[in-house]
């Protein structure tokens, strides 16, 4: 979840800009603050993902990032990310559904058994394939 992401320092909110507030007077003793959060999330191969998100009274409302657990047939290299449009700024709070993963499958440690066996094939295959042009 967000939170085990953020205790992990795996995702974190680096910056705030505050594009509207109002102080609370009276009756109303709420101070009320919105703007963008910008975060970054730290990917296992080195790069940094950075994207932001506006909403108010803290960045994990409507913004929920995944990652599934080897145990379930996850990847520690593999996060989805799901926003929820706040319906209190339609044009500022975009949804959608995102999986971020390395730019290759390959590069994921699934993969290096079956790649192995691929490169153990091939050799054998480009073996075969010289003996019988003798």
């Amino acid at each position: 979840s967000m939170e085990a992401l953020m205790k992990q320092n795996i995702i974190k909110v680096i910056d705030y800009v505050q594009m509207d507030s109002e102080q609370g007077i009276g009756l109303n003793p709420i101070n009320f603050s919105s703007g963008y959060y910008m975060l970054e999330l730290y990917l296992p191969q080195g790069d940094t993902l950075k994207f932001r998100r506006y909403g108010a009274m803290g960045v994990s409302s409507k913004l929920f990032v995944y990652q599934i657990p080897e145990a379930l047939g996850g990847s520690k290299e593999v996060f989805f990310i799901e926003q929820e449009p706040n319906s209190l700024y339609p044009n500022k709070s975009f949804a959608g559904f995102y999986a971020i993963r390395p730019k290759s499958y390959k590069q994921l440690p699934e993969y290096r058994p079956l790649l192995e066996k691929e490169k153990q094939q091939q050799l054998k295959s480009r073996r075969l394939f010289l003996s019988n042009e003798k």
